[in-house]
């Protein structure tokens, strides 16, 4: 395990990291679902559509995931809370900074975004360690996010290897998969 990856300020800017991670796999699936079932009134129907899920519809988990914390709250999550702390902190070969790096160009959030960019970070955070980049990086592998190459035998062995450092998120896919740990 390499330095950065416990403590207070690493676990919080982690569980950013994977609430931006998980709302930009939330995101791709979406846009790569088949269109739903026609609902019953036009109002549901309305709502359905990929156009207003990301319009910060009352009750839409990806609009209420990515709303933007007050400037304090982003400070206490500690240093890889912002882009630029998370850059530094990867150069620096932080496990944790490097996840907050791919989550950052996954969503486009103080820099542009970039899929791919973001696919090559948590590849590099998963390799490094970082439990919630390894998870993220199976869920890239199963799915084939980002242009990469669907491998669902590679995206088992990432999850497993998330699942046994603790990522409840990996443990999961597992049992959705239905593989042992």
């Amino acid at each position: 395990m390499r330095h950065g990856q416990s403590g207070a300020d690493g676990n919080q800017a982690v569980w950013v990291a994977a609430i931006g991670a998980i709302a930009a796999i939330v995101a791709a699936v979406i846009a790569k679902w088949p269109a739903a079932a026609p609902a019953a009134t036009p109002e549901l129907a309305a709502a359905s559509t990929p156009a207003t899920r990301h319009k910060g519809a009352e009750g839409d988990p990806v609009a209420l995931i990515e709303k933007e914390p007050p400037a304090a709250a982003a400070a206490a999550r500690g240093p890889f809370a912002t882009w630029d702390g998370a850059w530094k902190g990867a150069q620096e070969g932080n496990c944790t900074a490097e996840n907050n790096v791919a989550a950052f160009l996954a969503r486009g959030k103080g820099v542009e975004r970039d899929e791919r960019k973001a696919a090559e970070w948590y590849k590099k955070a998963a390799e490094c360690g970082a439990p919630m980049a390894q998870y993220v990086w199976g869920t890239y592998l199963e799915l084939g996010l980002a242009g990469t190459k669907v491998d669902p035998k590679a995206a088992v062995t990432w999850y497993r290897k998330a699942a046994t450092a603790g990522e409840p998120a990996a443990v999961n896919a597992l049992r959705r998969l239905g593989v042992s740990e």
